[in-house]
């Protein structure tokens, strides 16, 4: 989840994140787990202007960085878009 301050918060962990990345980590918590297009995540996080997809590709990759030690990834799904997982389920998914 995310809060006013601009964190995001995963089993009692959290980090702040830049405006543009709370807009977009937003955006994925609220399908947790589920696929997000790359054109509603755009809009999303540049809600007045159009961005260019490696806008997005760049904004995404620092998320990840930053919220990889709060037990969270994002995974792109080709030609569709993105979603935010936890690393366990995640290992688990991929092991069964």
């Amino acid at each position: 989840m995310t809060d006013e301050r601009g964190r995001l918060l995963h089993r009692n962990r959290s980090t702040l994140l830049s405006p543009t990345e709370l807009r977009l980590a937003s955006a994925l918590v609220q399908q947790f787990g589920e696929v997000v297009s790359s054109e509603a995540l755009m809009a999303a996080a540049w809600p007045h202007t159009t961005p260019s997809a490696g806008a997005l590709r760049v904004n995404l990759t620092r998320l990840r960085k930053t919220i990889e030690p709060l037990g969270l990834e994002i995974w792109a799904v080709r030609a569709y878009g993105y979603v935010l997982q936890d690393q366990r389920g995640a290992a688990a998914a991929s092991t069964s």
